[in-house]
């Protein structure tokens, strides 16, 4: 029976289990010390106390929990800045590679047409035909100087 009083006194009393004193004294020469003893008689400014240790109140519970929510969060919102920056370097590299292919093709189809008129002005045709040859050929160069310089 009395093995079951201390036990229930026990656990509705846990923090008398996790208290210790503590004492904050001076000693002779002015050092500061901080002791789970009682100090000397010589001891100047002597306080000391019991001391709840390693419990967390209701409050510092609270508060490291929304501590713990905020990094969470925070952490979410680091990733999906990430995610969003790369797919928004992934379209950007993919709209320039298209651009680039469209370049080419559209620098190559020009080069072509340079080339067939070119090659069609030696052709003995009457000189009408010739210089609407030539006159094809000096348009897709111009568009080809232009292609070029804006790209």
């Amino acid at each position: 029976m009395r093995y079951v009083t201390v036990v229930v006194l026990l656990l509705l009393f846990p923090t008398v289990t996790l208290s210790a004193s503590l004492y904050k004294w001076r000693d002779s020469s002015g050092v500061l010390h901080i002791t789970d003893s009682e100090p000397p008689s010589s001891a100047k400014e002597v306080s000391g106390g019991t001391y709840i240790k390693d419990i967390p109140s209701e409050y510092e519970r609270q508060q490291a929990e929304r501590q713990n929510v905020y990094y969470d969060q925070l952490s979410q919102r680091n990733y999906r800045e990430t995610q969003y920056q790369r797919s928004v370097s992934e379209y950007n590299d993919y709209v320039d590679d298209r651009r680039n292919h469209r370049y080419e093709q559209r620098k190559a189809h020009l080069e072509a047409k340079i080339y067939q008129y070119s090659r069609a002005i030696n052709i003995n045709d009457p000189k009408k035909t010739r210089d609407y040859y030539r006159q094809q050929r000096d348009y897709y160069k111009e568009q080809l100087r232009l292609l070029k310089k804006h790209h």
